[in-house]
């Protein structure tokens, strides 16, 4: 069966690859047209239509914005959901949430494209002052448009000045200063230096170059200290090897006081902030003077936050709606493996939105003179503490993170909280018995050693690909019954964050058995049902319903959705 579905899946990726190839070469009104049909299918709300010049991609849910783009390529592949969608998705790749902008602060855009960037800003009413970078012709005219009227800049950033051969990229972002693997056309372009454009201080130098970062930074000088922080795409766009630029721009800015506040895994995209701000500098007014406008900042943000949640809510039950009706139109056993897909993909964003939104909520209800536990079950490389660590004021409360993958371990030990003593790491798992057990899925996933999807569980994520025992190596467990006993004995509350990968129902059961479910104050979860193979998935799933019925009909603990 897993191998059919395997088989299935690989032609329609064809068949859907062979598709967008024929759409791309299409007549640009014909491709709208089709676009359109598509949106319909799918109840997306963008909307698209050619000009003459340039397309139009607007967005139902927003009708006072619309955005000029010159691809097709790019319509099809970033547009697809609309404007909106688009804008929230690359602010997070570049992590703008953690910056904490303000009215009037300065957001340098390089490689602004059509400037997506700008429209999150405008989502959430914070009036910037932006400037944009963009070298490419076709793009800088969209890009003036889009923005106005703010700062634009038709050049290319360098550590020199002077005119440089600037290669094109048609169809894609992926033009650079550095000849690419693949361009279609070569113009000259004027080469300016960063430092030449910046006289105030700058909150976020956003940096999207094709591999040209690290010498945009060097064009920078002394300026560079004016700059708060830098969020950089750093992938493997640079020159014909397509090499990687995050160890050079790393290695720079840690060397000038710079240090790494986050990097993304699915793209290589890094936050870095300057921690040598003057004291003069903290009195500019684009500068948090105070906790109170730090609070209301944070509380604008989350209210923010918890709109885009309820959106993707609403948009997977949407989506859910179309593929029912596609059901009815094709065949439904082809069409399955599709909609798994596609609703996983849209599951996990919304749970992963819930997770970010209860640990805000559980965070407020905290009183200061409690001492609080917080155990993380299937800590992987960190994701969830630095989620609850940014929350949840670490005065009163004693972080325990447990991570049986050894790899996983290695990357936990590097935390800089791990390394001062003030967070307590375990290479153990948890179980409701203490022993040496199996631990599979480290070579078989896509994720390899440092994959989420670890368990004891063998069949763990069947749906996905087969663990072999072959690759399983041996980890240990702790009695985590006997382990809450004696914490609930020193800590007022304890809280609970519980991802293991399918082997949390049988641990939950026993809690229940045990009652030392009752030492939980507040409980957030990973269920995985959905990612196991037919009758074992329903099995699953019903046991799931069962500890969710007692936990909310039986206990006071705080039962949440985690991812």
């Amino acid at each position: 069966m897993n191998l059919f579905r395997r088989y299935i899946k690989f032609h329609i990726q064809v068949l859907y690859s062979l598709y967008r190839v024929v759409l791309l070469k299409t007549d640009k009104r014909i491709f709208a047209l089709l676009f359109n049909l598509k949106s319909l299918l799918i109840r997306s709300d963008a909307r698209l239509s050619w000009n003459g010049t340039e397309f139009v991609v607007t967005d139902k849910s927003f009708p006072s914005f619309s955005y000029l783009i010159r691809h097709q390529r790019q319509c099809n592949m970033a547009y697809e959901f609309g404007v909106i969608p688009r804008a929230v998705t690359l602010a997070d790749c570049y992590f703008l949430r953690q910056i904490g902008f303000q009215d009037g602060d300065i957001f340098i855009d390089c490689g602004a494209n059509v400037g997506d960037l700008k429209l999150w800003f405008d989502l959430h009413k914070i009036d910037i002052v932006y400037i944009g970078f963009e070298p490419s012709p076709i793009e800088f005219k969209c890009l003036e448009k889009n923005v106005r009227p703010s700062e634009v800049h038709n050049v290319g950033l360098w550590n020199s000045e002077g005119d440089r051969t600037f290669y094109l990229s048609s169809q894609t972002a992926d033009s650079s200063f550095i000849e690419p693997q693949k361009f279609n056309d070569k113009v000259i372009a004027k080469a300016k230096q960063l430092e030449s454009y910046i006289e105030k201080r700058v909150k976020c130098l956003k940096l999207e170059a094709e591999g040209t970062e690290p010498e945009i930074l060097e064009g920078l000088g002394e300026k560079l200290q004016l700059i708060d922080y830098v969020s950089a795409d750093l992938g493997y766009e640079r020159g014909i090897d397509a090499e990687s630029t995050l160890v050079p721009v790393t290695n720079y800015l840690l060397a000038r006081g710079f240090e790494l506040v986050n990097v993304s895994h699915d793209r290589v995209c890094a936050l870095y902030k300057n921690t040598k701000i003057s004291k003069d500098a903290l009195q500019h007014e684009n500068i948090l003077t105070s906790k109170a406008e730090m609070k209301a900042l944070q509380q604008q943000m989350v209210e923010a936050e918890k709109v885009e949640r309820d959106e993707a809510l609403e948009k997977v039950g949407r989506r859910n709606d179309t593929i029912n009706n596609i059901i009815r139109l094709f065949s439904k056993k082809v069409l399955n493996i599709l909609i798994n897909l596609e609703k996983k993909k849209l599951i996990d964003r919304y749970k992963s939105y819930t997770g970010r939104y209860w640990a805000w909520r559980d965070s407020k209800d905290i009183k200061h003179d409690e001492k609080i536990l917080f155990i993380d079950l299937g800590a992987n490389v960190g994701q969830a503490y630095k989620c609850f660590s940014n929350y949840f004021d670490q005065k009163n409360i004693s972080f325990e993170l447990f991570e049986p993958n050894p790899f996983c371990y290695e990357k936990l030990l590097q935390l800089p909280t791990v390394i001062s003593g003030d967070v307590v790491v375990r290479n153990v798992g948890v179980g409701p018995k203490a022993g040496t057990f199996k631990f599979y899925g480290l070579a078989d996933s896509e994720g390899g050693k440092l994959s989420l999807g670890g368990s004891i569980v063998k069949q763990h994520n069947s749906l996905w690909y087969s663990a072999s025992s072959d690759t399983a190596i041996d980890i240990e467990l702790i009695n985590f019954i006997d382990y809450l006993n004696e914490k609930s004995k020193c800590f007022d509350k304890i809280i609970v964050k519980m991802d293991i990968e399918s082997a949390e129902v049988e641990l939950l059961e026993a809690l229940i058995e045990n009652r030392a479910i009752n030492h939980i104050s507040i409980l957030y979860v990973d269920f995985h049902s959905q990612y196991q193979e037919g009758t074992q998935s329903k099995k699953i799933k019903k046991r799931e319903g069962d500890i969710l019925s007692h936990i909310k009909r039986q206990t006071d603990v705080k039962f949440r959705m985690w991812h």
